[in-house]
């Protein structure tokens, strides 16, 4: 599919600028064919390469970042949300939700906070409460033992619930973890193409968008 789209793509062109350059009177014309002349030089460049970077597709066809890619090859300029994307990927899944729970899925994203402040606070009070008395404790050269484990649960909620700064911590998202699994993924199958297939390292890096939308442009992006 993807080499006909190119040959068809190939020849507009040359046909367009052959149309053009017959009736070229200005500047803005000129330009115009010569800009589709580079264009199709590009296009033919990469026609060469087609092979090498179909081969790299089949070779690895179950690594999951090229099942991403090859499905937004297939709706070019289409930004698909990860969550969409992840469904799409696993149409078995996205049956199970329907569309209805779908579209809950997809706008329901807000982090779930781990604790909240006034709960922080009840605990903060009863940690110093236990630090007081274990402190007359030890005046007294008494057992402190059931003291420190009590403050040693208390210290590790705090940890494992807050940030160094103090700030509360949350849950992933769903959003958040199926944007990381599928960056992870294509990152995964750039480092494997750059090591064996360039050709389909610097294609893919060209025109394939991550984010919590991803898409695959039909022009080149600006290089990041």
């Amino acid at each position: 599919m993807l080499t006909d789209k190119l040959i068809v793509e190939l020849w507009s062109q040359f046909f367009t600028a052959g149309l053009i350059f017959g009736g070229a009177r200005t500047a803005s014309d000129i330009y115009s064919v010569n800009k589709i002349f580079k264009r199709g030089t590009m296009i033919t460049q990469l026609l060469k390469l087609l092979p090498l970077i179909s081969g790299f597709f089949e070779d690895n066809c179950e690594m999951w970042g090229v099942r991403i890619t090859q499905a937004l090859m297939k709706m070019p300029d289409q930004p698909v949300h990860c969550n969409a994307l992840s469904h799409l990927l696993e149409p078995a899944d996205a049956n199970l939700l329907g569309p209805d729970g779908l579209d809950f899925l997809l706008q329901n994203q807000e982090k779930i906070p781990l604790t909240d402040e006034k709960a922080l606070k009840e605990v903060k009070k009863e940690l110093t409460r236990l630090t007081a008395i274990k402190g007359k404790k030890l005046q007294r050269n008494l057992d402190c033992s059931a003291q420190n484990r009590e403050i040693e649960l208390l210290k590790k909620y705090i940890r494992e619930c807050t940030r160094p700064n103090g700030v509360i911590k949350a849950f992933y998202s769903t959003e958040q973890k199926e944007y990381q699994r599928h960056r992870i993924a294509v990152k995964r199958m750039l480092d494997k193409a750059k090591r064996d297939c360039p050709a389909a390292y610097h294609y893919v890096k060209a025109h394939l968008q991550t984010g919590v939308n991803f898409f695959w442009s039909s022009e080149e992006l600006k290089q990041r």
